[in-house]
């Protein structure tokens, strides 16, 4: 496992970011219906440390996040990561919350504080996304389902649109045909009165 700097954020080659404010990642989590890991970090915990260099920067970690998971982290000496920390519980460093959009809204369903090995962090982490996929599916469903029905109206709208507009044209042509025949007609009668006037 690669080590990590006392900077934050991760290197190239730990697991892939989200690049925005928490508040961003929860937006992006929520309207795409996927799960969001939030990882607060601390530059100044021996143990935070410990944390990050044997479960976050593993390589079995960074699967596990980048095919299934947003993940967002802050180090607490960041005045976003004391404020995440404060709305999470009042979390302590090292601290994994697993997030997702759950009747109507955000909740946490996977916490962990403290030191734990990779392989107890990664089955807790499996077992909250086994168990919580299936409403983000319902929801994905429903979005979906109400997308197309949205893609259907705007469809028929728009054959309605085109026809209306098609109807225009026709009856402006009748009408034009209309004026031209009866100014044929008036010509026709003009010279008629006028030959028998002769």
């Amino acid at each position: 496992s690669s080590g990590i700097n006392a900077e934050w954020p991760l290197r190239p080659g730990d697991p892939r970011l989200y690049h925005g404010s928490y508040k961003e990642a929860i937006s992006h989590a929520k309207r795409h219906l996927r799960f969001l890991l939030v990882h607060l970090h601390s530059n100044g915990d021996a143990t935070a440390h410990r944390f990050a260099q044997d479960v976050v920067c593993t390589y079995v970690f960074k699967n596990l996040v980048e095919d299934n998971l947003l993940f967002w982290s802050c180090t607490t000496e960041k005045a976003e990561g004391r404020c995440v920390a404060e709305s999470l519980s009042n979390a302590k460093a090292p601290f994994l919350a697993l997030l997702c959009y759950k009747d109507s809204q955000m909740r946490m369903v996977y916490k962990n504080q403290g030191l734990k090995s990779v392989e107890e962090v990664i089955a807790e982490l499996t077992a909250a996304i086994v168990e919580n996929e299936p409403h983000l599916a319902r929801q994905r469903t429903r979005q979906n389902r109400l997308s197309e029905s949205t893609s259907s109206q705007m469809l028929m709208q728009e054959q309605d649109a085109a026809y209306q507009e098609s109807l225009l044209r026709d009856q402006e042509r009748a009408r034009k045909k209309r004026e031209e025949e009866e100014a044929m007609r008036q010509i026709q009668e003009k010279e008629d009165a006028e030959r028998q006037g002769e």
